[in-house]
């Protein structure tokens, strides 16, 4: 997503639309949240109501997110006096948070952020790491209904001088499908309709679940191929666009052979991908119903679904120091050689690897492939 150049008069007389505004830390930098929308401010405060700091610090990163018309028609985001037109009004506190959480990445250097659900039990941190899709927030959730501490779903943040993890306790996002899903009351929280999602602390759910920063003792990442299993019938369509198109993803969804996957940001582009029925010509389908919308489509291909089954026996196995450090890096957030972590680590890739195979030394290491939930849990319960 690329910032449009503006003059700094326009970009004032946008961010003056912006009357209503909270401010938040996260990861010790403040953030100032400024919008037009009641709404948009709401959902960040109940989102992040653990971050809400009460009176306006000193400096601040400060983000306007205006979604009345303004630039070419569009709703944006203004971030560093930068402008970011969104053509989806819908998507803005998506996509708002995705630009903040990109800077502050850059700026933080005493954390290691990953995307990982971490819980704890008698004190001893489990992290949860995998690619989207593969049931973290519901792993998480059943271990806490196990009577786990809960610390995150969305980040992991271990400080960098004792190797510890802090709690990053924002609202869940619980999609349909989830068995969480309809134990909730749609009308007592939020309910986001583009992602399809009630948004719900954890704490609200398990009354003292919050857990205290604490030491990490397993690191488990979350795989698709221990078992073997064929893929031949499991197949999804991937989509990327350079801006959004909600009459296509409507047209595409019609189809009763075609259900929509998840919606995210890859490279900086729209990400789309659907799952297709065995057996039946739906990408055919969706080719023809992209047609006339190519100027917008960056790539299109169908691709072997490898989510889990989670229908199937769960399988666990160790992982070597050498490939968890790997994976570690891998999936590392804050790594940029623009940011300042690998500043403090002196622009040196070697010591940047040497850090993290020096924190994952300490830890007990696994790939685990999930399957039927509860199994899964029992399988972390035994660890």
């Amino acid at each position: 997503m690329n910032a449009l150049k503006t003059n700094i008069n326009t970009l004032d007389d946008i961010k003056k639309k912006a009357i209503y505004k909270r401010y938040f830390s996260f990861f010790n930098y403040n953030v100032a949240i400024a919008t037009d929308s009641k709404k948009i401010i709401r959902v960040f405060e109940v989102m992040y109501s653990k971050f809400l700091k009460d009176e306006q610090p000193e400096n601040s990163l400060d983000c306007y997110i205006v979604k009345g018309q303004t630039h070419k028609n569009n709703s944006c985001v203004i971030l560093k006096n930068e402008l970011y037109p969104i053509a989806d009004p819908d998507s803005l506190v998506f996509y708002s948070e995705l630009l903040i959480f990109r800077v502050l990445y850059n700026y933080i250097d005493d954390y290691f952020i990953l995307h990982a659900g971490v819980v704890s039990r008698d004190g001893k941190g489990f992290i949860i790491m995998g690619p989207s899709s593969f049931g973290k927030t519901t792993l998480v959730m059943e271990l806490v209904s196990r009577g786990y501490k809960f610390l995150s779903d969305e980040y992991c943040s271990i400080r960098v001088n004792d190797y510890h993890v802090e709690p990053f306790p924002r609202t869940l996002g619980i999609k349909e499908g989830s068995p969480f899903y309809n134990t909730l009351d749609r009308k007592k929280y939020f309910y986001h309709n583009n992602e399809k999602k009630i948004s719900v602390g954890c704490d609200t759910m398990y009354p003292d679940c919050i857990g205290e920063p604490c030491k990490p003792y397993y690191f488990i990442v979350l795989k698709s191929s221990l078992n073997n299993r064929p893929l031949k019938d499991k197949k999804i369509f991937a989509l990327s666009l350079l801006q959004d198109d909600r009459e296509l993803i409507d047209k595409i969804c019609t189809n009763k052979s075609i259900k929509l996957l998840d919606k995210s940001l890859d490279d900086n582009f729209i990400f789309y991908r659907f799952s297709l029925a065995p057996n039946c010509n739906s990408t055919k389908t969706i080719q023809g119903l992209c047609a006339g919308h190519e100027d917008n489509i960056l790539s299109q291909s169908v691709l072997l679904d490898d989510r889990p089954d989670f229908n199937s026996k769960p399988t666990i196995k160790a992982m070597s120091k050498f490939d968890a450090s790997l994976e570690f890096s891998k999936n590392l957030l804050n790594r940029s050689q623009e940011g300042k972590l690998f500043k403090r680590l002196k622009k040196q890739n070697s010591l940047m690897l040497y850090t993290i195979a020096g924190f994952i030394n300490n830890l007990d290491c696994y790939e685990m492939e999930p399957g039927v939930l509860k199994e899964t849990a029992d399988i972390i319960d035994s660890l």
